[in-house]
């Protein structure tokens, strides 16, 4: 297994206009794939009622939904890359991997926050978040 890659605050911080671009670009793909699925939803429902669809709009909807489907696994594995665990994406709740009192911790931020300002051990997740102090990590 690879090492995980530690980030201080600062360098955590230093991501985020990168980090936010592409986490609302995917937000953005995922709504967007949501809206393709539901058309893929409604097909399925008139064909069962009446069996009419427009077979045209099936390979249509099919690439759509392949090319959002896939661009949104590109911006998991960019995450991936850079080290950052994305928690939740609707709300944009990503973690960084950080060292505090010699143990690997959590730096916790979520899409909107100003600056990575909170933090969590590994095992108790957003309820844990605690403010930073003036501890350096």
């Amino acid at each position: 297994m690879p090492e995980q890659q530690l980030y201080t605050v600062k360098e955590a911080n230093a991501m985020l206009p990168k980090l936010t671009r592409l986490l609302v670009q995917m937000q953005a793909q995922a709504r967007q794939n949501g809206m393709v699925q539901a058309r893929v939803d409604d097909v399925t429902t008139t064909v069962k009622s009446n069996g009419y669809h427009n077979p045209i709009e099936d390979p249509v909807v099919t690439h759509v939904s392949r090319a959002l489907t896939e661009a949104i696994d590109d911006g998991l594995e960019q995450l991936a890359n850079w080290g950052i665990e994305l928690k939740d994406l609707s709300t944009g709740l990503v973690d960084f991997r950080a060292m505090r009192d010699g143990r690997v911790v959590y730096l916790c931020w979520k899409l909107g926050e100003l600056r990575v300002a909170y933090w969590h051990e590994l095992d108790t997740g957003f309820a844990g978040r605690q403010p930073l102090d003036s501890e350096s990590l």
